[in-house]
């Protein structure tokens, strides 16, 4: 399989031959306002450019859409992705909405589904929900909490792919890596806080602990350098995992392509 890094939580994944674009956010850079009352505002979001033109990221199978906070599905990728291209969600709600703006099909895998001979599993993800702080800030905010993974199985692969999405390091994700016995993992890991100590994805201890409880398993930190609550960089998650000696961490640049 390769992993390709396009910018934040966008990638794009080929996967027994079959090509996804995941979680595409397209908008140019400072496009949307920055996120207010989080830890580390920026000028708005993303903070990055896309590192290639938006149509370059077309020629591929399907997408894959983990959830739908701006930084996975934004109003650009809406207007500008073809209407042709397949696309995979984690639940109803989200099928709903696809189906809603004019994708012509939608694949919902909540109890389980296939693309191409691919099986698609939905894994669970603890996005702020579960913390009590961050429940009340969503809540107040109107922000849906709920986010999902995926995890992708074929024959002609080495193994599964686990893509965690948006979550911290808790209990679900050893369950789904003990369930799928993945050999390539990706997780999001710029620790986003939507207030100080309240993280609500990975940061620099889960990468750690992570990889260290799976050496077996290739982890690519991905969702790094592109939204304005991030309290962690690529750069920096790099010289951690060289500090550390996380020697299964990969850390991938924009456009970056790596073959596992």
């Amino acid at each position: 399989m390769k992993f390709e890094q396009i910018r934040g939580a966008t990638s794009i994944v080929t996967y027994a031959g079959v090509r996804f674009l995941v979680d595409p956010m397209l908008a140019k850079k400072f496009a949307y306002p920055d996120v207010p009352t989080t830890i580390n505002c920026a000028k708005g979001n993303p903070t990055t450019e896309l590192p290639c033109p938006v149509d370059e990221l077309f020629n591929v199978d399907a997408l894959l859409v983990t959830h739908l906070h701006f930084d996975h599905f934004d109003e650009a990728a809406k207007q500008l992705i073809p209407k042709d291209i397949p696309v995979i969600v984690s639940n109803s709600k989200d099928a709903w909405f696809m189906n809603d703006i004019g994708f012509k099909t939608v694949i919902n895998a909540q109890d389980g589904s296939s693309f191409k001979d691919i099986k698609i599993s939905v894994t669970d993800c603890e996005h702020g929900d579960g913390d009590p702080v961050v429940h009340k800030i969503f809540k107040d905010k109107g922000i849906d909490g709920t986010a999902h993974g995926f995890v992708l199985e074929s024959p002609k692969e080495k193994g599964s792919f686990y893509l965690a999405g948006d979550t911290i390091l808790y209990e679900s994700v050893f369950e789904a890596i003990e369930k799928f016995k993945p050999y390539v993992m990706a997780v999001n890991a710029a620790c986003a806080q939507m207030c100080p100590s309240h993280s609500i994805m990975m940061g620099l201890d889960d990468v750690r602990v992570l990889c260290r409880y799976v050496k077996n398993i290739s982890i690519v930190a991905t969702h790094l350098d592109c939204v304005s609550h991030a309290t962690v960089s690529a750069d920096s998650l790099r010289a951690y995992g060289k500090l550390e000696n996380l020697t299964n961490l990969f850390v991938p640049a924009q456009k970056e392509c790596i073959e596992f």
